[in-house]
């Protein structure tokens, strides 16, 4: 009965939660970032460039009457004179390693104002720890010969933090990735909303803290932290589950390529909304491990991308 009352409680103040409006002067800029990996030697992910891609397009169409930039950064492959795929190099200006992701990611966050608005998608391979998979350096090798993998291809959640802590800009963090609620964290006016726990005094909490807030980071979780996230198995034009129903709570339309609608009020919270309820996927399972949970960070600020 406890449990019910805190839950019902947070509920409640989930939806009062205060609106953080980036300003109408301030500028948006997203980069993108997908993985494919083909040429390389680990599971290729074929709809993970469909997924930076068409954000890509969203936002320029979402925001069109902003100041807004996009900037993509992606490793697709290419196909040899046999059809063969083969890792294109890192010597590609748009190849996400790790040096060129922290590379761009520091520019903007030493360039952009507290007005501004940062928004950050990756689509790609994340380890049990939530690490982020980038592109190698080399001949598309990810794995050691010792069977793991290369450690100076990752990008950690604390390290990604750290560079973020030092934004002034709002920024939004979107990860379509396995393993991915690692980086919804708990602090002392956040929690994740979605983890279940013994009780909820620790949202509770959070939500009628004294603790200073500002717009800090907003994270879009595709799956927990102990689960994986994925993308359908076929098709000649696919998405992962998480991103497919983001981009249609945006407005967008996949197959034609376009905004087609353009809603008049879109935040983080309602976004998580849209998504649990349009996922293609379960969102919850007794018996099967074919499902994936979003999660999203906790806290009194909603951040509002469309009013």
């Amino acid at each position: 009965m406890k449990r019910l009352l805190l839950s019902s409680l947070l509920v409640v103040t989930v939806l009062c939660s205060c609106e953080l409006f980036p300003s109408d002067e301030g500028r948006i800029v997203h980069v993108g970032i997908g993985l494919s990996y083909r040429g390389c030697d680990v599971q290729v992910l074929p709809a993970t460039i469909n997924d930076a891609v068409e954000l890509s397009l969203a936002f320029t169409e979402l925001f069109d009457k902003r100041a807004f930039s996009t900037e993509l950064l992606v490793q697709r492959g290419v196909l040899d004179e046999q059809g063969v795929w083969v890792y294109e190099g890192s010597s590609s200006p748009s190849i996400p390693t790790k040096e060129r992701v922290l590379g761009r990611l520091e520019h903007w966050i030493t360039t952009l104002e507290a007005a501004d608005l940062l928004i950050i998608s990756y689509s790609g391979h994340g380890l049990e720890d939530g690490s982020l998979v980038l592109a190698p350096t080399d001949e598309g090798t990810i794995f050691l010969e010792a069977g793991t993998v290369d450690a100076s291809l990752l990008l950690a959640v604390d390290e990604l933090f750290s560079l973020l802590a030092q934004s002034r800009a709002t920024v939004f963090l979107i990860l379509d990735s396995c393993y991915s609620g690692n980086f919804v964290r708990d602090g002392d006016s956040s929690v994740s909303i979605v983890e279940e726990r013994e009780i909820f005094e620790d949202a509770y909490r959070c939500y009628f803290s004294d603790a200073s807030y500002g717009p800090g980071v907003f994270v879009l979780s595709a799956t927990s932290c102990d689960h994986t996230s994925g993308e359908p198995l076929a098709g000649s034009h696919t998405h992962g589950y998480f991103t497919a129903a983001l981009l249609e709570g945006l407005g967008w339309e996949c197959t034609g390529r376009r905004l087609a609608l353009r809603r008049p009020f879109i935040s983080s919270d309602w976004l998580y909304g849209y998504i649990l309820s349009h996922q293609h996927i379960p969102t919850s399972s007794e018996f099967s491990l074919w499902y994936q949970h979003p999660h999203i960070s906790g806290g009194p600020l909603d951040l509002v991308l469309v009013k």
